[in-house]
């Protein structure tokens, strides 16, 4: 009998191990935020939650730092936005293979329009201020964090990335910033390397 409550228990706790922490962007009581591009047109977009190596938050404007900026951020998991002209909102539940890399850091919001971070060509980057927002103690085990986008007094632009705009008479807004996306090799470039690397061969 000791045995089988052992085994009970030891499988609960299993199921909410793996099921791992949510975090849910909560637009509370008031309009919340809407997303808009850079030329100010609203539009759909990417939410990224995640933080950055020991919580600390860079500080080089996005326009020279974009590729860095990027590199050095660790997602915890994305969501897709609302619909145009809709408040942010939505949750993520995720179980880090790398739980060191979240728990208790500062927790940050990337907004991009590419679900690729490298590819985006418009990025924006948010963190609650001035209460900051950490992720949970244990980013494996269950429960639910609220990261805050109800307020215009709340949030901060993070690095120069993007703009927040209060808007009085309705939802304020997230917008974001032309950023250049990170290149990827062309088929023609990777076709020379490559003819290059036999030329060397031939040589040897």
């Amino acid at each position: 009998m000791i045995k089988k409550l052992a085994a009970i228990a030891l499988f609960v706790a299993a199921q909410s191990m793996s099921h791992g922490a949510t975090i849910t962007l909560n637009k509370g009581l008031s309009p919340g935020y809407f997303i808009q591009d850079a030329s100010g047109v609203a539009t759909t977009a990417t939410i990224f939650v995640g933080t950055f190596a020991g919580g600390i938050a860079p500080t080089t404007p996005v326009d020279n730092n974009y590729t860095s900026i990027i590199a050095a951020f660790r997602s915890f998991g994305s969501v897709a936005s609302p619909a145009a002209g809709t408040a942010i909102s939505g949750s993520i539940t995720a179980s880090p293979a790398t739980p060191a890399n979240f728990n208790t850091l500062q927790m940050f919001l990337i907004v991009a329009n590419n679900a690729n971070l490298a590819s985006a060509t418009q990025f924006a980057l948010f963190t609650n201020s001035p209460t900051a927002t950490f992720f949970p103690a244990d980013t494996t085990a269950g429960g639910s964090t609220n990261y805050n986008v109800n307020t215009f007094a709340s949030n901060v632009v993070v690095a120069g990335a993007g703009s927040l705009i209060d808007n009085a008479s309705g939802a304020d807004v997230m917008r974001m910033v032309n950023v250049n996306p990170i290149p990827e090799p062309s088929a023609a470039l990777l076709g020379a390397i490559g003819a290059l690397g036999l030329l060397r061969r031939r040589r040897i």
